[in-house]
């Protein structure tokens, strides 16, 4: 058995260690891997393997391509093609909403004149996620709002405004299909130039009605590998702000060192059961 294991193999950076992690689990089972880079991979490079895993992009217009190509060749993916899709920001919020799970009102950018969500600040972030850079809360103001996204560069696709929801704490929850495999909590702050920024990790115990509000929100996406990120209100309201194909794993593998481990144990027992996930 050989198992792809699939990144951006130019640019590691801190998730190379991450990759690692899932070569020495390979290894322990005595079964063979084959590292692919996303963004420059030959067809060829897909064939004999038995599954891929995928950290590659968090992006659905280029992170779509790996498993599309995958699916061609009948070669299971984690994640796969429909579930990249169904963390397009759109597909999210409108999957949310669907299934009556709150989430903040969202609208894009181009439509900030003709909108006017509740509130004194907005949020201005990227349509793609982006590791939490060019995020920004402002003044709920048009003008300014647009004016602040003409100062940005690098955003990928239209960017996105939204309800501010204040809270100074993220809650992180990392799903193995339909399994709560990990969970922590990261402190957040607001600069002096609107800029979010993220300190420290806190690691309480997972409260029951957060674990409940998750689980809902989770069945409105098709990843099997899945990092979902919910904000607190000042009324203790739940509001899911991400949906994460790509999820970091310094926090996730502190609550959980076994974490790849159990990815790897899902994904072979997936292959001996050849089931589709719903």
């Amino acid at each position: 058995m050989i198992i792809g294991l699939a990144h951006d193999l130019e640019d590691l950076g801190a998730d190379k260690r991450d990759i690692g992690f899932f070569v020495d689990s390979l290894k322990r089972r005595g079964i063979g891997h084959r590292l692919i880079d996303v963004n420059d991979f030959d067809e060829s490079e897909l064939q004999g393997l038995d599954a891929v895993i995928s950290r590659g992009i968090d992006s659905v217009d280029s992170g779509v391509l790996l498993p599309a190509n995958c699916q061609k060749l009948s070669i299971p993916c984690f994640n796969s093609v429909d579930g990249h899709r169904s963390t397009d920001k759109w597909a999210m919020y409108n999957g949310l909403l669907a299934r009556g799970i709150q989430t903040p009102r969202t609208i894009e950018l181009r439509d900030v004149m003709k909108t006017m969500l509740a509130g004194d600040h907005v949020v201005l972030k990227p349509c793609h996620d982006e590791g939490g850079c060019n995020v920004y809360r402002l003044r709920n103001d048009p003008k300014a709002i647009l004016q602040k996204a003409g100062e940005i560069r690098g955003f990928r696709g239209e960017p996105l405004v939204q309800e501010y929801i204040n809270s100074q704490k993220v809650h992180k929850l990392c799903f193995i299909g339909d399994r709560i495999a990990s969970y922590f909590v990261r402190e957040s702050a607001w600069d002096q130039d609107g800029r979010v920024r993220q300190g420290a990790y806190l690691f309480p115990k997972l409260d029951s009605r957060l674990e409940r509000f998750a689980a809902e929100a989770r069945k409105s996406c098709l990843c099997e590998l899945l990092g979902i990120d919910v904000l607190e209100d000042d009324d203790g309201s739940y509001h899911v702000i991400d949906f994460n194909v790509i999820f970091g794993f310094r926090g996730f593998r502190a609550a959980n060192p076994q974490l790849v481990e159990e990815i790897v144990d899902y994904v072979l027992g997936r292959l001996q059961t050849c089931t589709s996930f719903k």
